[in-house]
C-alpha cells in the first residue's frame, strides 16, 4: 500500500480499538535497534489519559508508513470519528537553518518546523498551542500555553529545547541592516498542525522580567539600527549618548562630515563615502568600511572596519591628530609672508608683522580673551594680559574695554607681540578667524563681565 491508504487503515484500526467515550488516540512509534516500538495513550471525555494496547494490525500499518516515508519517529493522532494527524521526524532531525538572512519562504519553512516540533512533544490533551517569544539582546522569554481539548482550559507547558533555538534563528535571520529585527513573535499551532504567527517590530513587549541594561546595549550592538529606527522606549532606556554611539551608518557618516567641517579642513583633503587622490578617505566596501590615504592609486595607512561607527572614529581621530597638516599650515615662524596667512586682521587692527612665533590653532570653548577697542576688529589678548605686554599705543588704554569667552571652537593665529610703541610686548595675542561682532552674532563668543582666568606664563 501507498502512504494514503496506509494512513486511513491505521486510523480505522486505532479508532476501532479505542474504548467508549474516547476523545483522542495518541500513537507514538520509534525504532529501537531493529525493532519497531509503538505505544498508545487515550484521552477520555473526563480529561484523563490512559494507556491502550496497540492492535497488531496498527503496528503493521505503522511499519508500512516507515517503509514508504522513512520516518525515524512518528506520532499519529486520531480524533472521533476518523480525523487523523500524521507527524513524523526524519533522521537526522534538521536543526536551525544556516546563518544569514532568511527569505520569506525560509521563514515560513522554519515556522512549519517549529509547529511540527511542538506537535511531536505536546501532551495528548491539546487542541491549540500559543507560543510567545520575546527577545532583546541576550534577554530571552518564551511562554507556551496549551489549550486542553477536553475542557478548553489553558495551562503552561515547557516546550522542547529546539523551539527557542529555532525562534532565535528566525529573529536573527529577519534582521535587516539599519532596520533591526522584531522584539516579539507569537505563533499559534492549531489542531491541524498548521501555524499562524505575527511579529511586534517596534512596540515594547510586556516583559515578564526586568530587562537589564546589558541586554539593551547588546541588542543595539548585535542588531544595529539607524537612530530614527530606535523605538522611543529603547532610546529612553539607553540614553542619547548610547544612541549616538551605536547608531547606524547614516548617522556615523553625518557625524564624520560634521566633525571635519568643525575642524575647518579643506574639503579637498578628505572624502566621506568616496575616494579621491590626495584625500583621506572613508568608503564602504561590500559589508565593511575602509579608511586610507589615497595617493597615486595606492591606499596608504589602510585600515578595515566591520561597522561605519568604528571607521568614523578612526577617520575623524586621524583628521584631528594631524589637522595642522590637513590644513596645509606651516610650523611657527615658517618663512611665510604676512599676507599669505589664511587669517588676517580686520577692523583697522595692526598687521601680523607685529607678532612673532605665529601659528594657527583652534581655541577650545572656555578660552577667555579681552580687548581695548570696539568689536569690529578681530585681535584680542589672553585675558588679564598687562597693557605693557600688548605693544599697543598708550592712547589705546582710553578705548572701550571688553572681555569675551569662547563658547565653541574657533580658529585663530596665536603669536607674541614684539616690543613696539615703547612697550615691552611678550604677551599672548589672538587674531581670530572673523570679527568679534560676527562671532558674537553667531554665538561663538559671548561677552562676560570680568575674566576668571589668567594669561599663560
Amino acid at each position: 500500500m501507498t502512504v494514503r491508504p496506509l494512513r486511513h487503515e491505521l486510523t480505522y484500526a486505532l479508532a476501532d480499538a479505542a474504548p467508549d467515550g474516547w476523545l483522542r488516540v495518541d500513537l507514538n512509534c520509534r525504532i529501537t535497534g531493529d525493532a519497531l516500538d509503538c505505544a498508545a495513550d487515550v484521552l477520555l471525555a473526563d480529561g484523563t489519559v490512559t494507556t491502550m494496547e496497540v492492535p497488531p494490525e496498527a503496528v503493521e500499518f505503522a511499519a508500512g508508513l516507515r517503509r514508504e516515508t522513512g520516518w525515524a519517529a512518528m506520532r499519529f493522532l486520531v480524533d472521533p470519528p476518523t480525523r487523523f494527524r500524521f507527524i513524523q521526524r526524519k533522521e537526522p532531525d534538521p536543526g536551525p537553518a544556516a546563518e544569514g538572512p532568511l527569505s520569506a519562504e525560509e521563514q515560513n519553512h522554519l515556522w512549519t518546523r517549529i509547529a511540527n516540533l511542538v506537535a511531536r512533544h505536546v501532551p495528548t490533551d491539546w487542541g491549540h498551542v500559543t507560543l510567545t517569544y520575546r527577545a532583546i539582546g541576550d534577554h530571552i522569554e518564551l511562554t507556551v500555553l496549551v489549550r486542553r481539548l477536553s475542557d478548553g482550559g489553558w495551562y503552561r507547558w515547557d516546550p522542547p529545547e529546539g523551539v527557542a533555538e529555532r525562534l532565535a534563528r528566525l529573529r536573527a535571520g529577519m534582521y535587516r541592516p539599519g532596520r533591526g529585527t522584531w522584539f516579539q513573535a507569537v505563533g499559534d499551532v492549531l489542531h491541524d498542525i498548521s501555524i499562524e504567527y505575527e511579529y511586534t517590530w517596534d512596540a515594547q513587549p510586556a516583559w515578564d522580567a526586568d530587562v537589564p541594561m546589558s541586554a539593551l546595549a547588546g541588542e543595539l550592538t548585535t542588531f544595529r539600527r539607524e537612530a530614527a529606527r530606535i523605538p522611543g522606549w529603547l532610546r529612553d532606556r539607553v540614553g542619547a549618548v548610547a544612541v549616538a554611539t551605536l547608531g547606524g551608518a547614516a548617522e556615523a557618516l553625518r557625524a564624520a562630515e560634521d566633525a571635519a567641517a568643525e575642524l575647518e579642513l579643506d574639503p579637498a583633503r578628505y572624502r566621506v563615502g568616496e575616494a579621491a587622490d590626495g584625500a583621506w578617505c572613508l568608503v564602504p566596501e561590500d559589508d565593511r568600511w575602509a579608511v586610507y590615504l589615497s595617493l597615486g592609486g595606492k591606499q596608504l595607512a589602510r585600515e578595515g572596519f566591520d561597522t561605519a561607527s568604528e571607521a568614523v572614529r578612526y577617520f575623524v581621530g586621524h583628521l584631528y591628530l594631524y589637522r595642522t597638516a590637513f590644513r596645509d599650515e606651516l610650523p611657527p615662524d615658517a618663512k611665510r609672508q604676512t599676507d599669505e596667512w589664511p587669517i588676517q586682521p580686520v577692523g583697522g587692527d595692526v598687521g601680523l608683522q607685529l607678532y612673532g612665533g605665529k601659528r594657527i590653532v583652534t581655541l577650545p570653548p572656555g578660552t577667555e580673551m579681552d580687548r581695548y577697542g570696539d568689536p569690529s576688529g578681530n585681535t584680542l589678548y589672553a585675558a588679564r594680559t598687562e597693557f605693557t605686554h600688548r605693544s599697543q599705543p598708550a592712547e589705546d588704554q582710553q578705548l572701550e574695554f571688553h572681555v569675551y569667552r569662547s563658547r565653541r571652537p574657533v580658529r585663530a593665529i596665536v603669536g607674541s607681540p614684539i616690543p613696539w610703541y615703547d612697550q615691552t610686548g611678550g604677551g599672548t595675542a589672538y587674531v581670530l578667524e572673523r570679527s568679534i561682532a560676527d562671532l558674537l552674532a553667531d554665538g561663538v563668543l559671548e561677552e562676560i563681565e570680568q575674566a576668571t582666568t589668567r594669561p599663560p606664563d
